[in-house]
C-alpha cells in the first residue's frame, strides 16, 4: 500500500495547485507568454472549479443520482491539466520525438495517480473517471488555444523547477477535501431535497 500512496501523494493538491501557481507565476514574467499566463490561468481555475462544483453537488445532493459517485477525483483531474498542461508548455517549439516522450510519462503518472485512489479504497473507478475526464478535457481546450504560439523562454527551468517543488512538497497534504465534505454537509442541511 505505501506503493499507492507514494504515487498518490503527487495529485494533492498541496503539489497541483503550488505546481499550477508556480507555473502562473512564471508565464506572468516570461517574455512572449501573455496568452500562454491567460490560457493556463484560465484552464487551472475552470478544472478546479468545475470539481468543487461537482464534488458539492454529488456530496450534498446528487449522491442518488449516479451508483457509485458521491466525489468525483479532484486528485485525477488536477493532476491530468496541470502535469498535462505543463507538457505543453513544454512541448511548444519541441520536436516530436521529446514531446511524445513527454505526453507518455504525463499519461503514464495520471494513469497511476488515478488507479491509486482506486486501490486505496478512496474514489470508485466512475469516480476517477470523471475526474479523468474533465482534467482531460480542459487540456484538450488548453492545447488547442495554445498551439501556434511561440514558445515559452526557459521551459527547461520551469520544468526543473517543477521536479524540484513535486518532491519537495510530496507528502504534504491540504484539506480541501474536508472543507468541501463540510460545506456539502451544510447544503444538504440546509436543504431537504438534498437529503
Amino acid at each position: 500500500m505505501q506503493f499507492w500512496v507514494f504515487i498518490t501523494d503527487f495529485g494533492d493538491s498541496a503539489v497541483t495547485l503550488t505546481l499550477a501557481a508556480m507555473a502562473l507565476v512564471w508565464l506572468g514574467v516570461a517574455a512572449h507568454a501573455r496568452s500562454a499566463f491567460w490560457i493556463w490561468g484560465g484552464g487551472i481555475a475552470a478544472c478546479g472549479l468545475i470539481m468543487a462544483g461537482l464534488k458539492l453537488l454529488f456530496r450534498s445532493c446528487g449522491h442518488h443520482w449516479i451508483d457509485q459517485v458521491t466525489s468525483p477525483s479532484g486528485h485525477t483531474a488536477m493532476s491530468a491539466v496541470v502535469y498535462g498542461g505543463l507538457v505543453l508548455l513544454a512541448g511548444r517549439g519541441a520536436g516530436r520525438v521529446p514531446q511524445a516522450l513527454l505526453l507518455l510519462a504525463v499519461l503514464a503518472l495520471v494513469a497511476v495517480i488515478g488507479v491509486s485512489r482506486v486501490v486505496l479504497n478512496v474514489h470508485s473507478l466512475p469516480e476517477v473517471l470523471i475526474g479523468l475526464a474533465i482534467g482531460t478535457g480542459v487540456t484538450l481546450l488548453m492545447q488547442r488555444r495554445l498551439a501556434g504560439g511561440p514558445p515559452v523562454a526557459g521551459v527547461g527551468w520551469l520544468l526543473g523547477g517543477a521536479l524540484i517543488l513535486a518532491a519537495a512538497l510530496h507528502g504534504a497534504h491540504w484539506p480541501v477535501e474536508v472543507e468541501i465534505r463540510a460545506l456539502a454537509a451544510w447544503i444538504s442541511d440546509s436543504f431537504p431535497a438534498c437529503r
